[in-house]
């Protein structure tokens, strides 16, 4: 038990105990350190230790995409298929396939697939657990999400993107699938207010359209002091199609030009698809400045250190 503990320790990089809800998150060094040792256990120790590691393991893993992208590289699905036939007890056995898929689901490799096949076959599984690497199989395939995307933590990594010199003047719509971890994130610090970003266009004063999130509600924000808040509760870590669209009201035309915003506009959101009732009103933005702080993904502070996407 000692040395599990000693080992997770590691894996969430060393200066705090691991805790399955608070502290799960793996850090790189981490990973190479312990999870290694960790998988080993699964074939030298009792069941009691086996159960134990299986279970922080799914628990890490199943908690976090960004855990499972520190370990794509260190062939953990292919050290799995080889220490599954060595797990003798049922419930460690159902657990390790459990681990297996949360992993495989991920990235896996035609040599692991070829290798979960081949376990139909082999003696050292029995007959009755063969139906574990059937299901496997068939929910590896069944993955809903998308095969490329990019990965934010919200709290100091994000797309920094080129200026907008001029907003669309009578209406604009913004296109985004995005699934996001937790909405209290461990990351952003204990008592730290956080509300990651979906995307960001400011101007050098901080006005401008925003999209973010407010615990699981969505908020957009179009000035300082107006804000409209989605009637929508988002469920972590799953995938959504989210489509924002706002158009200039006719009576925004007799509005002065050099306004900085405009009287309200109406407001359409939808989610996979269907239209969320009543979103409401939100005044549109009407600005001359060049919009220069554009981001997605972002935190609420912005870092000149983002990745940059400009065209050439």
């Amino acid at each position: 038990m000692e040395r599990v503990g000693k080992h997770l320790s590691q894996l969430v990089g060393g200066s705090k105990p691991f805790h399955a809800s608070s502290n799960f998150r793996i850090s790189a060094a981490g990973a190479i350190e312990a999870l290694g040792p960790l998988m080993q256990l699964l074939a030298t120790e009792d069941e009691v230790t086996q159960e134990l590691v299986l279970d922080n393991l799914i628990s890490v893993f199943s908690q976090s995409t960004r855990n499972v992208t520190y370990c794509r590289d260190l062939n953990l699905v292919t050290l799995l298929l080889e220490l599954i036939p060595s797990i003798q007890n049922p419930k460690n056995h159902a657990k390790a396939f459990v681990l297996l898929e949360t992993l495989a689901k991920f990235s896996v490799s035609a040599s692991d697939v070829k290798a979960l096949t081949s376990l139909l076959a082999s003696d050292a599984v029995p007959n009755d657990r063969k139906l574990l690497v059937l299901r496997t199989l068939r929910n590896i395939a069944s993955r809903r999400a998308p095969k490329c995307f990019f990965d934010f933590d919200g709290v100091d990594s994000g797309l920094a993107l080129s200026p907008i010199e001029k907003w669309p003047s009578s209406s604009y719509s913004v296109s985004v699938w995005f699934s996001v971890e937790s909405f209290d994130e461990p990351a952003a610090g204990h008592g730290q207010y956080h509300a990651p970003r979906l995307f960001s266009f400011l101007n050098d004063r901080g006005n401008g359209l925003e999209a973010f999130f407010d615990k699981r509600r969505l908020q957009l924000r179009s000035h300082e002091a107006d804000r409209l808040p989605v009637e929508f509760t988002f469920e972590p870590r799953r995938w959504y199609h989210l489509v924002i669209t706002h158009q200039c009201s006719k009576m925004e035309w007799l509005a002065p030009m050099s306004s900085l915003i405009n009287v309200n506009s109406h407001v359409k959101v939808y989610v996979d698809g269907r239209l969320i009732s009543d979103v409401g009103t939100l005044k549109y933005p009407n600005y001359s400045q060049t919009l220069v702080r554009c981001s997605i993904g972002r935190s609420e502070k912005f870092d000149s250190a983002f990745v940059k996407v400009y065209p050439n």
